[in-house]
């Protein structure tokens, strides 16, 4: 059995297309589901399926939802600068679920956050316009909706605009590759996430989707549960199965292993 996890990003827009802007993407995705009998399953009850705890007809036909970074338009509207209004990721989620109530109980979709505040404004000015998108108060507010879980996406991404990123090389996640580096990316993000949602965060996804062997098959299995975690997302770009390592669960990515809903139907079927 094969689980699809989708990944999407509400603000890296390109254009108005399907293939770079991840509304109208999401939207449409969401029909397709629904016409070909899939549901959304959230991503916890996928790692219950892995750690042995959910049986197979449970989550048969299933499709795992997440976003990432945590910006004001995966939770809520809000008017892009060349864009116009979009309608935000929970929006269109509500909207679905409202339609759909009775074929598609369980809508929901996990949201991968950067806890750090000075690399979330580093971000914000630099890449969205300084219009405080990625500010962290929305996220109580998601996670009260029911319909988004806020999940641990690092301190900093390690991005190269973000001053207090510690590994080279910078905007990858490769080099998170000591005790000391996993800490200050991982365990103070949970800590911090925790602060502002009341919530620990259980699951992580890797920035850039990058992974090493240290955190999958050391640092993670030996610190993770101690931190709450359960599972690690990555982007490799194929279905969740049986077989997959809970440190290194995958993830196919809207605009990069799939633009256009022909390529989606055949990943879905």
């Amino acid at each position: 059995m094969q689980i699809p996890v989708l990944c999407y990003h509400a603000h890296i827009l390109p254009s108005a297309d399907y293939a770079d802007n991840g509304h109208a993407a999401l939207a449409a995705d969401l029909e397709m589901i629904q016409s070909l009998g899939r549901r959304i399953v959230p991503l916890h009850r996928i790692v219950d399926w892995l750690e042995g705890r959910c049986p197979d007809p449970a989550i048969a036909g299933g499709v795992g939802l997440s976003f990432d970074d945590g910006t004001l338009l995966d939770f809520a509207p809000a008017a892009h600068p060349e864009l116009g209004l979009l309608p935000g990721f929970l929006p269109i989620l509500e909207d679905f679920a409202a339609r759909y109530r009775d074929s598609q109980p369980s809508v929901h979709a996990t949201c991968f956050v950067i806890a750090s505040p000075k690399a979330r404004d580093e971000a914000d000015r630099a890449l969205l316009f300084g219009k405080g998108w990625l500010d962290d108060r929305f996220w109580r507010t998601a996670e009260c909706s029911g319909r988004i879980s806020i999940e641990n996406h690092s301190w900093d991404h390690n991005m190269s605009i973000a001053s207090e990123a510690p590994a080279e090389p910078r905007d990858s996640f490769s080099g998170i590759d000591s005790f000391a580096l996993a800490e200050h990316e991982i365990a103070r993000a949970s800590e911090a996430i925790e602060r502002n949602t009341g919530r620990r965060p259980t699951l992580f996804g890797y920035p850039y989707g990058d992974l090493n062997p240290y955190l999958r098959d050391d640092y993670l299995p030996r610190r993770g549960a101690e931190l709450g975690l359960r599972a690690a997302f990555t982007t490799e770009g194929v279905p969740v199965t049986r077989k997959c390592n809970r440190w290194a669960v995958p993830r196919i990515v809207h605009g990069y292993h799939w633009r256009d809903p022909e390529t989606l139907a055949r990943l879905l079927q």
